[in-house]
């Protein structure tokens, strides 16, 4: 007898999409509701700000998979299964975002916030990989903070690979150059299409 996983999967149409968002960028949801800890502003702004950047970058904000929490028998007076027709709550989710070259990034809940999700966002995780290759993708990364273990092994356990820690150099304001004299021969010019040779 196969065993029944405690939540179902399934792809979301436009309002489900923008519940699975919330549960990206604030973690879980609390029956039919982002558990928000009093951070509902900083969760819808973190949405907008998403939804904007979706918009201008063409990304369908329909490519996640939702995984709705199974409800023990009885709890909700029928089989124990509750869904997005009849406001299930998301227990994790995954969105994949095609990208140049065959090539895709999967975003799912921070881990470390939000560790109760683990096990339904690996599952999510595992059926958005499986959408993207059916999309012909061949590449799917995921960007982990490095001391993010929660994450990586999330990642893992749906059978992703470490590939490389990236290490970016930014440099903080004041963002004037140290001062320098250049030797007579040389002189700066900003660039210009005029002077592209």
């Amino acid at each position: 007898m196969q065993a029944v996983l405690p939540y179902f999967l399934a792809r979301p149409d436009e309002t489900g999409a923008l519940r699975g968002l919330r549960v990206l960028v604030g973690g879980p949801e609390a029956g039919a509701y982002v558990s928000l800890k009093g951070r509902a502003a900083d969760i819808e702004a973190r949405v907008e700000g998403f939804l904007a950047y979706a918009r201008m970058a063409h990304i369908d904000i329909r490519r996640q998979i939702l995984a709705f929490a199974r409800d023990p028998v009885g709890t909700t007076g029928g089989a124990g299964a509750s869904g997005p027709s009849d406001g299930g709550r998301i227990a994790g989710m995954a969105l994949w975002v095609p990208a140049a070259g065959r090539t895709a990034m999967i975003f799912g809940p921070n881990q470390s916030e939000h560790p109760d999700s683990a096990a339904a966002t690996v599952a999510a995780v595992e059926a958005a990989l499986e959408d993207a290759r059916a999309a012909g993708v061949v590449l799917v990364q995921a960007l982990v903070e490095p001391a993010d273990a929660a994450g990586k092994a999330v990642f893992a356990a749906a059978g992703m690979s470490p590939l490389a820690t990236l290490t970016y150099m930014e440099r903080k304001p004041p963002l004037q150059p140290p001062p320098f004299t250049l030797p007579g021969d040389l002189t700066l010019e900003p660039y210009s299409a005029a002077a592209h040779a």
